[in-house]
Formats: C-alpha cells, structure tokens, sequence
C-alpha cells in the first residue's frame, strides 16, 4: 500500500540522492527521511541533527503532512589568523510533504524530537466504507 502513495508522485527522488545547490553553488539543507507502515501506523524518520525543535514544523493540510523549518548557520570566525578551508555542512529552509493514506487518523499525528531525529507516527482508523446499502422505507 505504501509503494503505491510514492508512485502518486512526480519522481523527484533522485533529487534527494545528490545535495541541492543554490546558483552560487552553496549546499541547501535537505533532510533525509524513512516511511514505514504497519498495520496500525505509518512512521516518519526525518534525520535533522543540530537543530532545535523549535526550529521544526510538523502540519497537516488535508491529506498532506508537511515537514518544514530551518537549520540556521552558525556564526563563523574569519580573519588573518583564521582561515575556512572547506564548508560542507548545509543549511537554510527545508519542507518536506507526503501523501497520507484515506486510513490515516488525522487527529491523533504525533511527533517526537531526540538526538537529532524527528519521529512522527500517524496512527490509523479502520477503512471508511465506500459503499452501502440504503433501506427503502
């Protein structure tokens, strides 16, 4: 059921396999995610370390859950006894969205920040009948 939500989108994620850059070549901070399900819930695994949670923003618009926020730049120290070699950390905004199945309880998405690592589970309800019969009175 799960490979199936993936096929519903554009197949963008090769862009995910190599990092993006900006026009002047800066790496842009996008995290990497697992999504898993059971028959109870989906699970989200979103790997964003050195940031505070109040940094993380988790909706949920419809059907669509969004992963959003910002992993701010620390200050660097440069001058004539201080010199960066190489910057290969990336920062800067990031949102990331899924597709939630029609079983998704969207009232009770949780999400826990630890050790760098946002969790998010997305319990599930019983299908929703598509189709029943009406008694005619």
């Amino acid at each position: 059921m799960l490979s199936r939500w993936f096929h519903e989108f554009p197949d963008t994620q090769r862009q995910w396999i190599t990092p993006m850059r900006t026009d002047s070549g800066r790496m842009l901070f996008q995290p990497s995610w697992d999504v898993s399900e059971d028959n109870t819930s989906l699970s989200i695994s979103v790997e964003v370390p050195g940031m505070d949670k109040e940094d993380i923003h988790v909706d949920v618009h419809g059907d669509v859950l969004t992963i959003s926020g910002e992993k701010r730049q620390e200050d660097r120290e440069e001058g004539d006894d201080h010199k960066w070699h190489r910057v290969e950390r990336c920062y800067g905004s990031f949102s990331r969205s899924i597709k939630l199945p029609s079983t998704a309880n969207l009232e009770q998405v949780s999400a826990q920040y630890e050790q760098g690592v946002l969790n998010i589970t997305v319990p599930k309800e019983e299908p929703r009948a598509n189709k029943r019969r009406v008694v005619v009175s």
